[in-house]
């Protein structure tokens, strides 16, 4: 499995300086707070073994599992951009649950032993972050 990011995201923050201000007095030591935050936020994300930030990806599989369903890496997903085997994108899919990066196909991800194909899937997950600009999916769930 590789998974590229095609689109980052403009910021990691999981919350805003005007929310850590409301909290404590740090009016004069600015960029100090900013640091606080952008150290919190990479701490929570180290420790959850993820990126919270809403990106798009592009994730490669070989389909190596028999099995009927297909977990992505990074959740929640919103929907899925495309599906695809070698040169022909596949439309038999669902999203069996966003929350759990899980598709769902009847006829299965599996591969035959002798092919070289991956399956890739182009799609975006994560959360719309307080400060985020432009996120792929702005309709996509928020962090606030």
């Amino acid at each position: 499995m590789s998974v590229t990011v095609l689109t980052p995201a403009s910021i990691y923050r999981l919350t805003t300086l005007e929310a850590v201000m409301a909290e404590f007095t740090l009016e004069d030591q600015l960029p100090f707070a900013e640091s606080l935050i952008d150290q919190a936020s990479a701490a929570v994300a180290r420790e959850c073994k993820t990126i919270f930030a809403q990106q798009a990806y592009r994730e490669l599989q070989r389909g190596e599992y028999q099995t009927r369903y297909l977990f992505l890496r990074y959740t929640p997903m919103t929907p899925i951009v495309s599906v695809s085997l070698g040169a022909t994108v596949m439309t038999d899919y669902r999203i069996e649950s966003a929350e759990a990066g899980m598709l769902y196909r009847r006829a299965g991800w599996w591969l035959p032993e002798w092919s070289e194909d991956e399956w890739q899937i182009d799609y975006v997950s994560g959360y719309v972050l307080p400060e985020q600009l432009n996120p792929p999916d702005p309709t996509g769930p928020t962090l606030r």
